[in-house]
């Protein structure tokens, strides 16, 4: 097990969030510069998630439970007001809230339409990817 310290979610889990993986960043980059970026700018995603259903997805690969509590929005909110108000070293502040309730969602469209990118990486490759890393690096440590 990779942590003793249990997972805890912010919201209801059900936000939706873009994640990239930097291998489809390189494979999008070598798309880009072989049209010697005349096609202007671009998003690139690998996939999109419930951010809940990614947590999950990690808990299960690090063999430690799911988040054992959600925290509402309101309440996690006036935490981190109160924290930022009264510590000089806030564990959260309202941005992380705000941030880890929202949805992020990218359109890589463009990316598809104009230069053929397809990501390779979903969630099952990118949380074995990540994991693996965390692995080889405490390892080494």
């Amino acid at each position: 097990m990779l942590t003793d310290k249990p997972m805890i979610l912010v919201g209801d889990g059900n936000n939706i969030v873009s994640i990239v993986h930097s291998m489809d960043v390189a494979r999008w980059l070598r798309l880009a510069l072989e049209r010697d970026g005349k096609e202007g700018t671009f998003n690139v995603i690998s996939f999109a998630v419930k951010i809940g259903k990614f947590i999950e997805k990690l808990a299960e690969k690090m063999d430690i439970e799911n988040p054992y509590g959600k925290v509402p929005f309101q309440i996690a909110y006036t935490f981190a007001t109160l924290d930022e108000f009264l510590s000089s070293n806030p564990k959260i502040t309202r941005f992380h809230v705000k941030a880890l309730t929202s949805n992020r969602i990218i359109s890589c469209e463009k990316a598809e339409r104009l230069l053929g990118y397809k990501p390779i990486f979903d969630v099952e490759r990118t949380v074995k990817v990540l994991l693996d890393g965390i692995i080889r690096i405490g390892r080494k440590g």
